[in-house]
């Protein structure tokens, strides 16, 4: 499991309660015969100087350490707070299309740099995508479960997006 916007301060957490290993800015991890790189992609496409101020703001160990001690009520509080006023939780669509784009040719430029990726995971932006701008190499971005319930299948025989129809 990798961090996102909020989670940076896992710590231990997931291992010790749910033997699940974190990291709180990127995995890489082997399926089949690829290595995968998940990272949920904040950062990536921030060009607003207040959420680039957050994003780095909750990155740093000092305020990871003082999220950690904090009582969960008013970590919840502290975090509704300052999303919604310094990042703008609520972006426009023209934005979000933008910051979609922006994180798809990052993940591309890093499949480019990096041959020993086979595949490049990525969230954020909610926006699902699938490109394969090299052979046998993806990106690809699942989008959100709750905005049409799509998911990401990716194996060595096939790398796809799809949609739960119950």
């Amino acid at each position: 499991m990798t961090g996102g916007n909020h989670d940076r301060w896992g710590g231990t957490f997931w291992q010790k309660e749910l033997g699940i290993e974190f990291s709180p800015t990127e995995v890489r991890l082997g399926i089949g015969r690829r290595v995968v790189l998940a990272l949920h992609g904040d950062g990536i496409t921030e060009t607003r100087p207040t959420a680039r101020w957050l994003h780095s703001l909750t990155r740093h160990p000092l305020a990871i350490a003082g999220f950690r001690a904090l009582h969960p009520d008013v970590g919840h509080w502290l975090v509704d707070h300052l999303s919604t006023s310094l990042g703008n939780s609520e972006p426009d669509p023209a934005a979000q299309a933008a910051a979609a784009r922006q994180q798809q040719r990052w993940a591309e430029a890093r499949l480019e740099s990096d041959s020993s990726i086979g595949a490049i995971v990525l969230g954020h932006t909610h926006k699902a995508m699938l490109s394969e701008p090299l052979p046998g190499r993806h990106y690809l971005n699942p989008g959100a479960w709750f905005d049409g319930y799509r998911y990401a299948v990716l194996s060595d025989e096939r790398t796809e997006l799809t949609q739960f129809t119950g």
